[in-house]
């Protein structure tokens, strides 16, 4: 579409162009082109990205083992007794 207004108004709007009419077409898709290139690359700096949630995290066995030398220590250091201890590795085996 405006490949055709640029060639009309080059041509005098009698349709005889010359044989040129083409450039003004692949001008006016250039153009429109580069303004579509524009406004996604303006909305892309200035755009805020989507948060998206994280998926929840899973324990691993590193974390679990993590998770055992800490209750082990709390064990050690007589913050929790014994009983507390087996239920609480209990759990963590679970």
């Amino acid at each position: 579409m405006v490949g055709n207004v640029l060639a009309q108004m080059m041509d005098g709007g009698d349709g005889m162009g010359g044989g040129w009419w083409w450039i003004w077409a692949v001008a006016g898709v250039v153009v429109v082109a580069l303004l579509v290139v524009l406004v996604i690359e303006v909305t892309r700096r200035n755009g805020h990205p989507v948060d998206v949630p994280a998926a929840p995290a899973t324990p691993t066995a590193s974390a679990t083992v993590g998770a055992e030398d800490v209750l082990a220590g709390r064990f050690a250091r007589g913050e929790i007794d014994a009983d507390e201890y087996r239920d609480r590795l209990e759990v963590l085996r679970r």
